[in-house]
């Protein structure tokens, strides 16, 4: 089983992989475009836009009730939107695909615009944002996103990519229909397929369907590939934090995700995941007692592989979380051995069926190799013998490599006086 990345005519690129043994086809169709395309005061609008698309609104061939029950004749259907892509997802047995393949695709040339469809559908996002209200549920990543690429002037901080009821009820109709012609287009489309299906198969639906129906349209949304990092230090009064509380947050963008992942690595990141993960908690939590939560991890964002670090406090203690940072690098450095390793590693070895199920699910949240979860685990002595032979200096070298990139600085907080922390300072520490 190989991954394949396949640059196909238009800009649409192709993620393929080839699994023989399951009878089911997953299917992603991902667009460039997110909650950082929506603009000034209408936060929400790509959001709304997956609505329409998914089922929302009616179609020249069926109206929206039938597309949902269409929609419920197949394993799996389902659509989502983040800062940076708006994605729907369809799993469906290898001899319905094209059937369903041919649905998903309709509505990019037939979408219907009518305006009681529409204000339904608005009725439906702010009983959405207000459940997401109620039970605290934060969106952390898309608050930080729209501050890290957005001008330094675009305040709407949201709290999710759903955006707020008073930007959501701003949105028109004639903004659903420009945005989605604007980036649900070729130019900004990657499709990622991996199941029993063919190559040929696959290339020959997506002249089929994709070609005809979706416009070429050009390569908008946020350019990762020309993006360079901050240019000063990300500083947020927002909403998400209680009053009297801050959090710090620095990440690690050390590498381009275009390099698959593949199981071993996974293993090797992994591995280094709970080392930190131990000794971070120990300086910040245990030791020091700095902070009421604090967290490290090492993740996937479709675009680059990010080491992360965040350390919720109280106001106070904002200002020593930040500079004591350099001070905990020093400390793992001296607290990362070998026998710190080799216990997780043992750890790990007991908890393989669990690690498999993670590692099941990758394929969702990373461009990386697509696995399913019966392939995966119908292998378990292949599994186990790849996280046996990962070792120490594996891991080690994958540390000095997230420590070669640049670390970005982002504080939330609503203390004032930060705005001017020199953070250039902050860096020049770490080096």
């Amino acid at each position: 089983m190989k991954t394949k990345l396949l640059n196909l005519k238009n800009n649409v690129k192709l993620i393929y992989t080839y699994v023989k043994d399951v009878n089911g086809v997953d299917v992603q169709l991902c667009f460039n475009a997110g909650a950082l395309n929506d603009p000034k005061g209408k936060s929400g609008l790509a959001h709304f836009c997956e609505h329409a698309v998914s089922s929302a609104f009616s179609t020249q061939k069926h109206n929206r009730n039938e597309r949902r029950a269409l929609k419920n004749k197949y394993t799996y259907s389902n659509a989502n939107t983040s800062s940076f892509f708006v994605r729907f997802l369809l799993q469906v047995a290898h001899n319905q695909f094209e059937e369903a393949f041919d649905l998903m695709t309709e509505p990019f040339n037939s979408l219907q615009y009518i305006s009681e469809e529409f204000e339904s559908e608005r009725k439906i996002i702010y009983d959405e944002i207000l459940t997401r209200k109620k039970t605290n549920e934060r969106e952390l990543g898309n608050i930080l996103l729209h501050q890290i690429y957005k001008e330094p002037e675009y305040n709407n901080i949201q709290i999710s990519a759903a955006g707020i009821v008073e930007t959501v009820e701003k949105i028109k109709l004639e903004d659903i229909k420009k945005y989605i012609n604007d980036y649900f287009t070729q130019k900004n489309l990657t499709i990622v397929i991996s199941g029993k299906i063919k190559l040929r198969k696959v290339i020959q639906y997506i002249n089929k369907y994709i070609y005809p129906r979706i416009p070429v349209g050009e390569k908008l949304g946020f350019d990762f590939e020309n993006y360079k990092g901050f240019k000063a230090p990300c500083f947020i009064q927002s909403p998400a934090v209680e009053d009297g509380k801050s959090i710090f947050l620095t990440f690690y963008a050390y590498d381009k995700c275009e390099k698959f992942s593949t199981r071993k690595q996974y293993f090797v990141e992994s591995l280094l995941n709970a080392c930190l993960q131990e000794k971070f908690f120990e300086f910040y939590r245990t030791n020091n007692n700095l902070c009421y939560s604090c967290f490290t991890g090492l993740f996937n964002d479709n675009k680059y592989k990010e080491c992360e670090f965040l350390v919720q406090c109280n106001d106070n203690n904002i200002e020593n979380v930040v500079n004591d940072f350099k001070d905990f690098l020093k400390f793992f450095e001296g607290e990362f051995s070998e026998d710190l390793f080799n216990k997780h590693k043992e750890r790990k070895l007991s908890q393989v069926n669990f690690d498999l199920q993670n590692l099941s699910r990758i394929s969702s949240s990373r461009f990386g190799e697509y696995k399913q979860y019966n392939e995966i685990c119908n292998s378990d002595k292949t599994v186990i013998n790849e996280l046996k032979s990962v070792t120490f200096e594996q891991i080690k070298n994958l540390w000095k490599d997230i420590l070669k990139s640049k670390p970005y600085l982002i504080l939330i907080t609503s203390k004032e006086g930060l705005e001017n922390y020199d953070y250039k300072d902050f860096v020049k520490k770490l080096k």
